[in-house]
């Protein structure tokens, strides 16, 4: 064989397992139920969580057309929803009322069956900056404010980022004893400082609310850990020592790559998978640097979910949190997307 018929052997062999690949990957993801894999995911999450507490919280957030999947509401406790009023297509614009309607018909099914529903509502523009209010914002966060009242919803606005303590304009507490999840009026959603507040500023900032429910990290930023007394502390301070809910945010879609579990080696320097990525690792979300979508379903990947003493979840049960609040639950409405079903 001639220099230039080896060439192009090798280069007709490139493409045939290339091709190949996407083809065997194509009919992998072709097998998967992907809203039956993520209702199964999320039950074993409540049911490894509950076993040793079945008063611990869980919160999906988003995934609303699950509630039409059987026995979906049996496991949880509520859910978070983004974008209801604000922020579907882009921060501070209001979302088609269309939209908004169509969204609301999912979740007046969780209050139907008494299910707490959180909304976050993202009305300021440019979620980089200090959320600066004037009369066009107020007017906004009250409409947003006012919708959920409506429809026996809890609402918080805020920015995109959740990196600052938002305190609304007519925000007024209703400071009481809060005995079960029905009792919850109001939400901060605050998962880290934008500043460079030390941790300890951080938690007494939460403390100092008067939130019945605080959704926030269960680090100061992905690795170094809150400790007992730290979450002990906003639980017992909240409501001028009345006490609150605190959980915590784990987003069980996607992998981030500031969390202690990442591996380095995992990614090339172009944040594409590389040859030492595990099987459940599938590309970088576009909109969100250092995400990555995964194989929610396969076991790897629960594992570092669930399960064992260095898991995520479990970390979060031995600082003490009230709950979760997992996010990218609708990662299965990407991966129909992929498959143009």
């Amino acid at each position: 064989m001639n220099r230039i018929s080896r060439n192009l052997f090798l280069i007709s062999m490139f493409f045939l397992l290339v091709f190949s690949f996407g083809c065997n990957k194509k009919k992998e993801l072709k097998d998967v139920d992907f809203r039956s894999e993520m209702v199964k995911f999320v039950r074993e999450i409540s049911d490894h969580a509950k076993l040793g507490n079945s008063e611990f919280l869980i919160i999906p957030q988003n995934g609303e057309s699950l509630v039409n999947e059987s026995g979906y509401l049996q496991f949880i406790d509520g859910i978070g929803k983004e974008d209801l009023s604000y922020g579907y297509d882009n921060d501070g614009e209001a979302t088609q009322s269309g939209i908004r309607t169509e969204i609301a018909t999912y979740l007046d099914k969780f209050v139907e069956s008494d299910k707490i529903v959180l909304v976050t509502d993202y009305v300021f523009s440019n979620s980089e900056d200090f959320p600066h209010y004037d009369d066009a914002t107020n007017a906004k966060i009250e409409d947003a404010a006012s919708y959920c009242r409506l429809k026996s919803y809890v609402s918080c606005a805020t920015v995109r980022n959740l990196n600052y303590l938002t305190i609304n304009s007519g925000y007024e507490p209703e400071v009481d004893t809060i005995d079960n999840v029905s009792d919850i009026k109001s939400f901060l959603y605050y998962l880290q400082p934008a500043d460079e507040s030390n941790k300890d500023a951080f938690i007494n900032s939460i403390a100092e609310t008067n939130f019945d429910l605080v959704i926030m990290d269960f680090s100061i930023d992905g690795i170094t850990e809150f400790t007992v007394s730290d979450i002990q502390k906003i639980k017992e301070s909240l409501n001028q020592g009345n006490g609150g809910y605190v959980i915590a945010y784990m987003s069980i879609g996607e992998a981030e790559d500031y969390r202690y579990y990442w591996n380095n080696e995992w990614t090339k320097d172009n944040g594409k998978p590389s040859k030492n990525a595990p099987e459940w690792l599938y590309q970088e979300n576009p909109d969100w640097e250092g995400n990555y979508k995964v194989y929610y379903w396969k076991d790897e990947w629960k594992q570092i979910i669930f399960g064992t003493p260095s898991s995520y979840l479990d970390k979060i049960i031995d600082l003490g949190f009230d709950g979760i609040y997992l996010d990218i639950v609708d990662a299965y409405e990407y991966y129909e997307d992929v498959m143009g079903m």
